[in-house]
């Protein structure tokens, strides 16, 4: 218990760090700088995509005949580098579409599905280990989708969740927004309050910024400029959790 809550403390330090380093960025008169007001949507989305891609291959564990289920906007972004950590089985789903399934060679041992992340058409702990790369508009309920999530790993299994970061300058409005409203979480703690009631416990927490390692990304010299003004700015938040078990951290 006592790891754990010095898990929390720390995440939670760094987020206020992270914080803080938003507010001190500004334009105008006290207009608050966001990712959207400097890079076009598609940009935005690639940037997160590779930042959370970062995030997560460095939690990826051994997954020796493991069954493992990836959850994004977009199919099979981790696909490859979980077989390479030996996955016995690999189903990617597109999340925010109707159902259908593809089946690929028995070689590659994937499989490809098309399915709601509020109800996934699968059996109740049919997966050993998930990972769900939230930042998308289908997200909708991120309690909802946590639970579902939680539905489909077996007691003991493990969750990995990227999401959009709850102090990262996204815009609140507009047509241009990429957090979807229902993406109200203002802090780390409501992430864990989310996991207590999905019935998954936070073991790890992990950051992703805007930092040196997504320069290359930036390409044109507008793209440069938004680069430079939305240094540091934290992206992503990812969460590891196991099902079931004691010692949830009361927050």
């Amino acid at each position: 218990m006592q790891a754990v809550g010095q898990v929390v403390e720390k995440a939670i330090g760094k987020a206020a760090a992270a914080k803080q380093t938003v507010v001190s960025n500004t334009v105008g008169a006290g207009m608050p700088l966001t990712i959207e007001s400097q890079l076009p949507v598609p940009k935005v989305r690639e940037v997160l995509r590779l930042a959370a891609e970062r995030v997560v291959h460095s939690i990826i564990p051994a997954l020796s005949e493991r069954r493992v289920l990836e959850l994004a906007d977009g199919v099979g972004q981790h696909a490859g580098t979980l077989r390479d950590h030996g996955a016995r089985l690999v189903v990617a789903t597109e999340i925010g579409a109707a159902n259908s399934v593809v089946t690929t060679d028995a070689v590659s041992r994937q499989y490809l599905v098309r399915a709601w992340v509020h109800r996934l058409p699968f059996r109740d702990g049919a997966f050993d280990f998930a990972i769900a790369n939230l930042l998308t508009p289908y997200q909708g309920d991120f309690l909802r989708a946590l639970k579902e999530i939680g539905r489909v790993v077996t007691a003991g299994g493990t969750v990995v969740l990227a999401d959009f970061h709850p102090f990262g300058a996204f815009a609140r409005r507009g047509a241009a927004r990429v957090r979807p409203s229902e993406s109200t979480f203002r802090g780390v703690a409501d992430y864990y309050k989310a996991a207590r009631l999905a019935g998954v416990r936070v073991t790890d927490v992990r950051e992703a910024f805007l930092d040196e390692g997504l320069r290359s990304a930036f390409v044109t010299v507008e793209e440069k400029q938004a680069y430079r003004a939305l240094r540091d700015m934290p992206l992503v938040l990812c969460l590891v959790a196991k099902k079931g078990g004691s010692g949830e951290v009361a927050v």
